[in-house]
């Protein structure tokens, strides 16, 4: 394996970990009645930590060639892809989930779909870093 190709793999990897991470960021939040408002607040912890996870990690790849362009244009992208990701497993999911194996089924590609966001948001961040 090349540099390149073991860098890709460990930004995957730290993609689902941080993902992982960031779900049990809910369970440290104050209680909100609202269940409107407690999912939206579990939705902007989560990012956050899924955002500044991201932001670490270029900032560590990228070292001294770091550039503000080319960490917060990854950040932003992922920001977005990762909405759309959730909505995306939401709708997916709703009405689907039957047993625990289309739950793990859903978990699953819930984790590649977030970790593949880390590998893109990374790919981005080096081709804006060269330029």
């Amino acid at each position: 394996m090349s540099k390149g190709e073991i860098q890709y793999f460990l930004m995957f990897i730290a993609g689902i970990a941080v993902f992982w991470l960031s779900s049990y960021a809910v369970a440290y939040l104050p209680v909100i009645h609202s269940t409107n408002l407690a999912n939206i607040e579990g939705l902007v912890a989560t990012l956050a930590i899924y955002t500044l996870g991201l932001v670490l990690l270029l900032l560590l790849t990228l070292g001294r060639r770091r550039s503000p362009k080319a960490i917060v244009t990854p950040a932003i992208i992922v920001i977005i892809l990762a909405l759309a990701g959730a909505q995306l497993l939401v709708h997916a999911g709703h009405g689907r989930i039957h047993n625990m194996t289309d739950l793990g089924v859903l978990t699953f590609f819930s984790y590649i779909l977030y970790g593949a966001f880390y590998v893109l948001g990374n790919t981005i961040a080096q081709r804006l870093a060269r330029n």
